[in-house]
């Protein structure tokens, strides 16, 4: 069953809700989505660095907690944890491969997370511009 109450995680960085309340013009110019095209997203990132996560998906809660982790760690940390997991995982490069691999359940936490790296990193840089930008005004 899908949970539909706003989760505010990581200090504020991450919320987990459903996207269909959400005002697309929150998330430009990072995304430019319409109010319908928005509902199918899994995650969306606000120009100050917020990331959301729609929790109309089943994988919804897994997402958030392996986000939530990602932005606890360094960046250095969590480029070497990409390296390591893309050595074990050589075949698996987006979220569709992971149904196409058979695994254990703890495997495929930590393929996701491999792959959810760079959206954590870009959510840094765009939250690193954003305070230095604010910060110079």
């Amino acid at each position: 069953m899908k949970n539909h109450k706003v989760k505010i995680m990581a200090n504020g960085k991450l919320v987990l809700m459903d996207f269909k309340k959400l005002n697309p013009k929150t998330f430009y110019p990072i995304h430019n989505y319409t109010k319908n095209e928005i509902k199918n997203q899994y995650c969306l990132c606000t120009p100050t660095g917020k990331l959301y996560v729609n929790n109309s998906f089943e994988i919804s809660e897994h997402v958030a907690g392996i986000m939530e982790l990602l932005m606890q760690e360094t960046r250095e940390t969590i480029i070497q944890y990409q390296e390591a997991m893309q050595k074990k995982f050589p075949n698996i490069k987006k979220i569709e491969d992971l149904g196409n691999v058979k695994m254990i359940e703890s495997d495929t936490i930590h393929a996701m997370a491999m792959l959810f790296v760079p959206l954590e990193l870009a959510r840094r840089d765009i939250e690193k511009h954003y305070y230095n930008v604010a910060s110079n005004d």
